[in-house]
C-alpha cells in the first residue's frame, strides 16, 4: 500500500492540485500494482466533486495530513487525527525538478508516501502507452449527476457554441506565488480566433476584483456573463453570511475548501481568541441557522461553485484557461473544439530582474504540461506580465519614504571569534531547536525565548557578540532617528539550512524533500509582535528594528529578499560575517540554498528583533 501526503496551503491546492493529485497517484498505481490510500480528511474537494473513484481511505489518519491550520486546535471535535504508527518511505521529488512518472515509479516501494505538488509530467508517462494510461485514470472523473445536470441545463439554455473564458485572480496577484500574471491583452488574442457574436462565460475565483477592474468585460458587458452560483441557475443567493463562506471556500485555503472549514473561520472571528471547543461549535450552529435555506441545502449537498464550474467549462465549445491547474484540468475533462493556453506560467527569480515581462518564444506552459497541450486543437498565446518591479542590490543612501532605512555592514566580526561563534550557535541550536511541526522547514530555528536562557545571555560567546551588534544598531539608529535609549532586544534566534536529519522528527530525506520545494518568494513574510511577545499579524507592532547576521553561507547570492512595495523589492546579498538592518514589519524572506550547495556548506544567521522599551 502506498499513500498520497496533501498539501495544504493558503491557495494552489484546491481542486485542480487534488484532480492533479488523484490523476498521479492512480498512474503510479497502475504502473506499480501498488493499491493507494488517502487519510479520511484528504481530497475534499475532489470528492465534492466527482462519483465513483478509484479511492482507499486510511485507517489511521497522519498527524501530517491533519488540518494543520490557524483554527486547528478548536476542531478537534470536526478533524479527528492520530500519528500514523509506522514511518513509511519518503518519496523524494518536487515540482520544479519534473522527475517524470516514469522515474517516480522507478523509486515506488511498498509503504511508501508519496509527497509532491503533481505537475502534469509527473503523471504522464512519456513510454508509448503513456496517453493510453493518462485516458484510462481521467476516464474515471465523472461529475457527480446532480452537478452535470445542472451545467447542461444551464449550458444548453444558450441555444448556441459558447466560450469558456478562466481568469485566475486573487492571490496570483501577490509576488509570493512567482507566477506570470494574463492580462487583458491574452484573453483578447485568444477571443479575436473566435467568433465574435456567441457568449462569453467568465470563470474566475475572485468574482469582485474581475468584475470592478477588467476593461475587457466593461467595454462588451452585454456578451460576457459571469458565473457565480450555478446551484441556484447562476443567480446570486441573497444572503450576506452564505456569500461570505462561498468567498471563503474560492480564496482561503485555510479553509480546506469546504463549508465546514469556512464555518469555523467564521464563528472563530466572531468570538474571542480563547474560545472553547464548544462555544464554537453553538456559534457554528447559529451561523447555519441563519442562512438562505438555499445555502443550507448547499451544505448539506456537498454543492460547491468550484464543482459546478469545473463541469460547466468542460462542457463549454470553446476554452481560454489561465496558468492555473483547475481550467488546465478542466481543459481537458471535455472535448473543447478549440483550446487556448498562456506560453508562460513560472516566474523565476534572477537579481536583475524580479519580474520577467515575457519568455519570448519560449513555450514554458507546453514544456511543463509534456503530453496535454500537444494537440491540434490546442493553441499557445503569449501572455506578457505587465507589472513593473523593480530590484535594488544596492542599499546606500536609501531615503525613508515607503522603503523605511537600511544598513549593512561588512566584516562585522573579528576573524578569530567566528569559529568560536559557529560552535556556540551549533550548540543552542542542537539544544533549543524548535519542532518541525510548529515551525515550518526551512529553516531550521531555535527558540526565541533564547534570553531566558541563563547559559545563553552569561555566555561570554553571546556578550562578545552582543556588544559588537549594539555598535551596528547604535548607528541604526543615528540614521532613522530612532532613539537608541528607547529600544531593547525583543528576541534573537538562530536558523539553519544544512543537509542532516533530525532524530526523531525528520530523516535526511524529509528535510531535502522540505528544502526541495521551498520557494523563497512564496515565503514572504513580516515580524509584529505584541508586548506579550507572541507574535500576531493584526496587532499593533512594537519592534521597528531586525537584524540579520549571515554566520554561514555557502554563496553570497543565498541572502535577503525584502518586499518594500507591489514593484520594488531589495535583494541583498548576505556575505559570511555580514549583517543587514531593516524595519522586520516589511515583508522578507530568506533565499535558501539548493540540496547539492547545503551537502558541502550550510547557511546559518543569528537574527534579532528589536522592540521599543
Amino acid at each position: 500500500m502506498i499513500k498520497h501526503h496533501q498539501q495544504f496551503r493558503p491557495n494552489r491546492t484546491g481542486l485542480g492540485y487534488q484532480i492533479s493529485s488523484y490523476l498521479m497517484m492512480r498512474s503510479i498505481e497502475e504502473r506499480t500494482g501498488f493499491k493507494w490510500e488517502v487519510d479520511n480528511n484528504s481530497l475534499i474537494a475532489l470528492r465534492n466533486t466527482f462519483s465513483g473513484l478509484n479511492l482507499n481511505y486510511s485507517k489511521e489518519d497522519s498527524v501530517l495530513s491533519a488540518f494543520l491550520v490557524p483554527f486547528v486546535e478548536s476542531t478537534t471535535e470536526f478533524y479527528d487525527c492520530e500519528v500514523a504508527a509506522a514511518r513509511p518511505t519518503i518519496v523524494d521529488f518536487n515540482e520544479r525538478i519534473y522527475d517524470g512518472l516514469d522515474n517516480i515509479v522507478e523509486k515506488i516501494k511498498d509503504n511508501s508516501r508519496i509527497f509532491a505538488y503533481p505537475s502534469p509530467v509527473n503523471y504522464i508517462s512519456i513510454k508509448d502507452d503513456g496517453k493510453e494510461l493518462f485516458s484510462k485514470v481521467k476516464s474515471e472523473l465523472k461529475f457527480r449527476q446532480d452537478i452535470f445536470d445542472k451545467c447542461k441545463s444551464f449550458k444548453e439554455s444558450f441555444r448556441s457554441e459558447v466560450i469558456a473564458l478562466h481568469i485566475r485572480s486573487g492571490d496570483f496577484h501577490e509576488l509570493e506565488n512567482a507566477t506570470f500574471m494574463c492580462g487583458n491583452e491574452y484573453y483578447q488574442n485568444a477571443l479575436l480566433q473566435l467568433p465574435s457574436d456567441i457568449p462569453v462565460l467568465v470563470f474566475t475565483n475572485d468574482k469582485d476584483a474581475v468584475i470592478s477592474n477588467n476593461q475587457l468585460v466593461i467595454d462588451n458587458s452585454d456578451r460576457f456573463i459571469f458565473i457565480s452560483d450555478l446551484f441556484n441557475n447562476n443567480e446570486v443567493i441573497d444572503c450576506t453570511i452564505g456569500n461570505e463562506l462561498d468567498r471563503l471556500v474560492d480564496v482561503n485555503g485555510d479553509c480546506q475548501y469546504n463549508y465546514k472549514g469556512a464555518l469555523i473561520n467564521l464563528a472563530k472571528n466572531r468570538l474571542d481568541s480563547d474560545a472553547t471547543n464548544l462555544q464554537i461549535k453553538e456559534e457554528v450552529s447559529k451561523i447555519i441557522n441563519q442562512l438562505n435555506p438555499l445555502y443550507r441545502d448547499k451544505i448539506r449537498t456537498h454543492s460547491y461553485n468550484y464543482s459546478f464550474d469545473l463541469c460547466l467549462m468542460s462542457m463549454c465549445d470553446y476554452l481560454t484557461i489561465s496558468n492555473s491547474t483547475y481550467s488546465l484540468v478542466a481543459s481537458q475533462l471535455g472535448s473543447h473544439k478549440k483550446v487556448f493556453y498562456p506560453m508562460y506560467w513560472i516566474q523565476n527569480l534572477d537579481k536583475d530582474t524580479f519580474i520577467k515581462k515575457d519568455l519570448g518564444d519560449y513555450n514554458q506552459t507546453k514544456e511543463m504540461c509534456s503530453g496535454i497541450l500537444d494537440r491540434p486543437n490546442f493553441f499557445g498565446i503569449k501572455n506578457s506580465d505587465q507589472r513593473s518591479i523593480a530590484v535594488i542590490s544596492e542599499i546606500s543612501n536609501l531615503k525613508p519614504n515607503e522603503d523605511g532605512y537600511f544598513y549593512k555592514s561588512l566584516d562585522v566580526m573579528p576573524e578569530e571569534f567566528l569559529s568560536e561563534l559557529y560552535e556556540f550557535s551549533v550548540y543552542w541550536m542542537e539544544r533549543t531547536r524548535k519542532s518541525v511541526a510548529k515551525e515550518v522547514y526551512p529553516p531550521e530555528m531555535t527558540d526565541c525565548e533564547l534570553l531566558l536562557e541563563k547559559d545563553f545571555i552569561n555566555s561570554h560567546t553571546w556578550k562578545k557578540f552582543y556588544s559588537e551588534i549594539e555598535k551596528h544598531i547604535s548607528r541604526y539608529c543615528s540614521l532613522s532617528g530612532i532613539e537608541y535609549s528607547s529600544i531593547r532586544i525583543q528576541s534573537p534566534w538562530i536558523t539553519r539550512v544544512a543537509d542532516i536529519e533530525i532524530p526523531g522528527q525528520c530523516t535526511r530525506d524529509e528535510m531535502r524533500f522540505r528544502l526541495k520545494n521551498d520557494n523563497g518568494i512564496g515565503g514572504l513574510h513580516s515580524h509584529t509582535w505584541t508586548t506579550s511577545g507572541i507574535e500576531e499579524s493584526d496587532s499593533n507592532t512594537i519592534n521597528p528594528i531586525g537584524l540579520v547576521y549571515y554566520l554561514k553561507n555557502p554563496d553570497p547570492q543565498y541572502g535577503t529578499i525584502i518586499k518594500l512595495s507591489e514593484d520594488k523589492v531589495y535583494y541583498n546579498s548576505g556575505e559570511e560575517n555580514s549583517l543587514v538592518i531593516f524595519d522586520p514589519r516589511l515583508h522578507h524572506t530568506a533565499v535558501y540554498p539548493p540540496v547539492e550547495v547545503i551537502e558541502k556548506c550550510p547557511r546559518m544567521t543569528i537574527v534579532i528583533d528589536y522592540c521599543y522599551v
